[in-house]
Formats: C-alpha cells, sequence, structure tokens
C-alpha cells in the first residue's frame, strides 16, 4: 500500500515512470499497470487505492478463509489443552474440512494471533534449585505378561524442574504410597539433590484434604520433607495452569513416548 500511494504522488508530480521505477524500486511495467488502474482515482485513500488495484475475488477469498479458519478455532481451539493434541494434528483435522485452507505456516500464524487475543496470562520466572513440579500422566502405559499374554497398565510418574526444564519419568503400576515414595527417591537421585519445593497436584496420595490456602497433606509427604530438607506444596483445585511447566513435559512424553508406543505392534517375544 505504501507504494501504491508513493507511485500515486509521484506520478501527480509529474515524474516519469522510468525514475517512478527507479525510486519505489517495482518495474516499469508495474509502475504502467499500477497508473492504468489508478487513473480515475481522486487520492491516495486506502480503500480507494485497494478497491482499485487489488482484485475483489482475491479479497473475497481471503475474508472467506479467515471466516472458516476462526470459526475452525473457535469449535476446536479448546483441544490443543488436551494431552497429546499438537498443532499438527489440529491442522489436519482442519484439512479434512477445508481442503483448499491454509497452509500449516498462515494456520500456526493465525492461531497465534487467535490465541493471542484470548487467553491472558502471566510470564513466569523460575529460579534454579527453586522447585519441582510432579505429575502423573492421565494416559497410561501398558506392557505384556509374557506368561499369560495380558497387558498390565501402569501409571506414568513425570518431574520437571521448572528453570532447566529437566524431565524425569518413570511408570509403576500404581499411585499409592509405597509407589509414590519409591518415585520421589527415584526423582531425587535422577536429579542429584532436592529443590526447595515440591510442587503437587491435588493427588490423593500426596494430599489428604485439598483447600486454596492450606491444604493437608499425607503422612507420607511430611516425612519426604523431614527426611529430604524439602517442603511439599499443592497447587489450587481446577488450576492446571499453577504447574504449567509439568502439564507441558505431559504432553511433550505423551506426543514423544505414548504415540510411539501405541504405533508400535506388540510382538511375542
Amino acid at each position: 500500500m505504501e507504494k501504491l500511494k508513493q507511485v500515486f504522488q509521484l506520478h501527480r508530480d509529474g515524474i516519469p515512470i522510468r525514475e517512478i521505477a527507479r525510486r519505489v524500486g517495482i518495474s516499469r511495467n508495474s509502475v504502467r499497470q499500477y497508473l492504468s488502474l489508478l487513473s480515475d482515482c481522486q487520492g491516495p485513500d486506502d480503500v480507494e487505492l485497494a478497491s482499485k488495484v487489488y482484485s475483489n475475488d482475491l479479497l473475497e477469498m481471503e475474508a472467506e478463509l479467515m471466516r472458516q479458519v476462526t470459526v475452525h478455532f473457535s469449535t476446536t481451539g479448546h483441544e490443543l489443552t488436551k494431552t497429546g493434541v499438537t498443532r499438527q494434528l489440529s491442522w489436519r483435522e482442519y484439512l479434512d474440512t477445508h481442503p483448499d485452507g491454509y497452509s500449516y505456516s498462515r494456520y500456526c500464524f493465525h492461531l497465534k494471533q487467535y490465541l493471542k487475543n484470548r487467553d491472558l496470562s502471566m510470564h513466569l520466572e523460575y529460579s534454579p534449585g527453586d522447585m519441582t513440579m510432579i505429575d502423573f500422566a492421565g494416559k497410561k502405559l501398558y506392557y505384556t505378561d509374557l506368561e499369560t499374554g495380558e497387558l498390565i497398565k501402569c501409571e506414568v510418574f513425570i518431574s520437571i524442574l521448572p528453570f532447566s526444564g529437566l524431565i524425569y519419568c518413570q511408570a509403576v503400576h500404581t499411585q499409592q504410597t509405597a509407589d509414590f515414595t519409591h518415585l520421589t527417591n527415584s526423582m531425587t537421585k535422577f536429579y542429584g539433590g532436592v529443590t526447595s519445593t515440591i510442587i503437587c497436584d491435588n493427588m490423593r496420595t500426596a494430599v489428604k484434604r485439598s483447600d486454596r490456602y492450606e491444604p493437608e497433606f499425607a503422612d507420607i509427604c511430611l516425612q519426604l520433607s523431614e527426611h529430604y530438607g524439602t517442603t511439599f506444596s499443592a497447587t489450587r483445585p481446577y488450576s492446571p495452569r499453577d504447574k504449567a511447566m509439568v502439564e507441558r513435559a505431559v504432553n511433550i512424553l505423551c506426543t514423544i513416548i505414548f504415540m510411539g508406543h501405541y504405533a508400535t505392534e506388540i510382538l511375542p517375544a
């Protein structure tokens, strides 16, 4: 649009086409084409210039694409918060409905703009050794009993150091106290130390009574806190953003490990 204004103004000032092309940085043929389209234009108004130069069909097509992708975001955008759902999967679902829609890069650009205007959050800063975030993945993994062929489900424990992004995960049979204690010991051994605070959600193994301000922790958490010289802290109920880093770690592991696990055929030994 700025170049169109320059072409229009230079032509009104009596500048030759060759000189206009040199100053604006476009070809002489383009200058001639623009001037022919702007022959009856009265002034450098953006709306008037656009209506003269740009094809109305293209503008209508772009408007229709934006309308389609906005409707898609409003109906499926919330699914991106679910475990294992990626932008690539969402884009493919969009193309199933609109085969002539945006490319993946343009889709991600418009999705970013859409979420930016609707998803407000506070930026958090983390310090080294300050906290460890822990959680259990919602989905379960399975292993095969070689004697019976039975698929036995496993709980997947995940922890992350928010400052460095270092992730630890381990599969256990249950979320009960014995397994939770074993996981905490294995986690601290893997990290080579313990942070000042261990943040978890309101899992029943760790929290006896959830509360927004003063949750009551299970005895095992009190014992582990005393043993390791740390403190357990629980997030607010139904507030996953309080532990956004471990939620992101769960999503990464579900995308890489879980999807790879389910895509691989389990063969007998």
